[in-house]
Parts: structure tokens; sequence; C-alpha cells
């Protein structure tokens, strides 16, 4: 037995329920996921901010297989998704900014970017 025989197994327990895994909704497919919501300072994203926007991210990870057997197709970059989460209070469309199939975890990155008015009073 080899290492990518045994990863999906422990995808699985990733997605426990008990554990980090909870019910989503995912452009209307309803699966097991990980939400991490990221933070400006933590996450290294505030390099994707600029002048006049401010964007929230999220980072989603599920099964690719469990995504596939209910829908065709899987969520790609440049792409609108909407995703709802009872325990994140999430219910918000982003735009798919990574997708990708990591030996059988799909891992995407999410932003919802929003526009303020900017100071001009010299900041």
């Amino acid at each position: 037995m080899t290492f990518k025989d045994i990863l999906p197994e422990d995808n699985l327990a990733m997605l426990e329920l008990d554990e980090f895994g909870e019910f989503v909704e995912i452009n209307g497919v309803l699966i097991r996921a990980v939400i991490q919501a990221s933070t400006d300072d933590k996450s290294g994203n505030d390099k994707k901010n600029f002048k006049g926007l401010f964007g929230d991210f999220i980072d989603v990870y599920f099964r690719t297989e469990d995504y596939r057997n209910k829908k065709n197709s899987l969520p790609h970059n440049g792409e609108t998704c909407h995703i709802y989460s009872r325990e994140f209070d999430i219910t918000k469309r982003f735009i798919v900014e990574v997708a990708a199939d990591e030996m059988g975890m799909f891992h995407m990155t999410l932003a919802a970017y929003r526009q303020y008015k900017v100071n001009n009073y010299g900041n």
C-alpha cells in the first residue's frame, strides 16, 4: 500500500463533522467541507488589496469526488461561486481566485471584493 492509496482515507478524517468539517453549500451542492477564513495580516492577502478596494478571503477544502458526483464540472479560476455556511454565517458570492485538485482534495481560495470611499484629506 502506498501513500497515494492511504491519502483518500485521511481526507475523510479531516472532513469529519466532529473534527474540522461542516456541511457547506457550494453552487447549490451540499457537501462536507472545511472553511478557513483568512485575515489580511496573517494570510498575505493584504497585497491583493489596493486603494479603493477591500477583500474578504476564505479557503475551502472538500473532496473532489464528492463534488463531481453531484455536478459535472468543478469550479475554476475566475468563476463566480456562491457559498452558504451556517457555522461561519456566510451567504456570499465570491470569485474563485485559486482552484486546484490536490490529490483528491479540492482547494479553492475565494475572494469577495468591495469598494469603500477613499478619504481625500491627505490619507
